[in-house]
């Protein structure tokens, strides 16, 4: 939370604007929520130096980086947050395109093939500059011709009450002020002329020197319209009015953001295990198609070892078949010769 001293100075800019800090900022629009802070001076680092850019930039006094900035920091941070979901009333008339706009995309129609993105905007921005008035008259008569026209539904639609009612269900109780808002607002009245910061500044001190009796009035009637408050509000919830409002301009609900949360969460748990899965399936293919390749190959390597010793079973069968008719033939010859030899001596003796 901000300090004392910057709630009030907010709640004196504010007034009792329905909406309160979260509506004022976001009618700054997305532009003042991005704007850029001034360079960090050497050795400031991280947030607190964007922080002091952006309290300035709020019209706030000056805090320089530090720990005194923490919580306008986070104050910061927030306000960006909430601009940059900034709900849109589809309610709410367009604007009308700018002359520049209009030219934008002429050019980009027509834009050389070799130019893109942050060329063919710096091409185009140089090529309007240097466009003469005649030139520009066409874009800039129809930009303003619808300009009319947006302004009487611009004015319409704020005077119908619904730019309003689209920032803040109109039925919905409105807080009370506090005692010390109801001192600045009674002060206000007081010296409408004084300045914001400056009245503010005044009140808070005055209120800091002011004793308990002297401040009782203005407490008491903060509790007493806190106790209606919350009797509205009850009333207010019963009717259903506020998530009718909530629906019409898109505000989810904290069961609504909860289930969605939930819903995107175990989607993504899906989508890990459908990933997970089909990469362990992939993994598991792999594994196989590598079981299958070395089966096979042992299988060849099998069959070629089988092939191999059957080749050498029939070689060496061979051999000793062909041994053994060697020896065969041997033996044949030696018995013929033998009996030669044995019918020459035969003959011999006859004789």
């Amino acid at each position: 939370m901000a300090s004392g001293a910057a709630r009030a100075q907010m709640a004196a800019r504010l007034g009792r604007r329905p909406g309160g800090v979260q509506s004022w900022w976001a009618s700054r629009g997305a532009a003042a929520a991005a704007r850029a802070p001034p360079p960090a001076p050497a050795g400031l680092r991280g947030p607190l130096w964007h922080a002091a850019a952006g309290v300035a930039c709020l019209g706030l006094p000056p805090v320089a980086p530090g720990p005194a900035l923490q919580p306008h920091a986070a104050w910061l941070v927030a306000c960006r947050g909430l601009a940059a979901q900034r709900r849109v009333d589809p309610d709410r008339p367009k604007r009308p395109t700018s002359a520049y706009l209009r030219f934008l995309s002429e050019f980009r129609s027509q834009k050389p093939a070799d130019l893109s993105g942050k060329d063919l905007m710096k091409a185009a921005g140089a090529e309007w500059k240097a466009l003469p008035a005649e030139r520009k008259k066409p874009y800039e008569a129809a930009y303003e011709k619808e300009a009319v026209v947006y302004r009487s539904a611009y004015d319409q639609y704020v005077s119908s009450g619904k730019k309003d009612a689209f920032k803040r269900d109109p039925d919905k109780p409105k807080r009370p002020l506090t005692g010390f808002l109801r001192f600045v607002a009674e002060k206000r009245e007081q010296n409408k002329d004084a300045k914001p910061t400056v009245l503010t500044k005044e009140a808070s001190d005055s209120w800091k020197g002011m004793s308990e009796a002297q401040r009782k009035p203005y407490n008491e009637a903060y509790e007493l319209d806190t106790a209606r408050y919350a009797e509205k509000m009850k009333a207010y919830v019963a009717t259903g009015k506020e998530e009718e409002w909530k629906a019409k301009v898109g505000i989810k609900t904290m069961s609504e953001k909860l289930e969605e949360k939930k819903a995107a969460k175990e989607a993504a748990a899906l989508k890990r295990k459908a990933e997970a899965e089909k990469k362990k399936a992939a993994a598991q293919k792999k594994k196989d198609a590598l079981k299958a390749k070395k089966a096979a190959a042992a299988e060849k390597k099998a069959a070629q070892k089988a092939a191999a010793a059957d080749k050498k079973r029939a070689k060496a069968a061979a051999l000793k078949a062909k041994a053994a008719e060697t020896l065969a033939k041997k033996k044949k010859a030696q018995a013929a010769k033998a009996a030669k030899e044995k019918k020459v001596v035969s003959t011999g003796k006859a004789k």
